[in-house]
């Protein structure tokens, strides 16, 4: 895991203002839309359909 600070929103480009959302390189809204923080749901790997990650 990065320690970089980024200054911006990786997703909209808007300045980001916490710290938090500096860490982790989205705003709240953003971080919401792009899933950031919740986890992976692991079934289909552990079925062997790993080609389906990201569909």
């Amino acid at each position: 895991m990065s320690n970089e600070l980024h200054e911006n929103c990786k997703r909209c480009g808007r300045v980001l203002k916490s710290e938090v959302s500096q860490r982790r390189g989205y705003g709240p809204d953003c971080a919401e839309k792009v899933g950031y923080g919740k986890e992976m749901d692991l079934t289909n790997l552990l079925e062997g359909e790993a080609e389906h990650v990201g569909d």
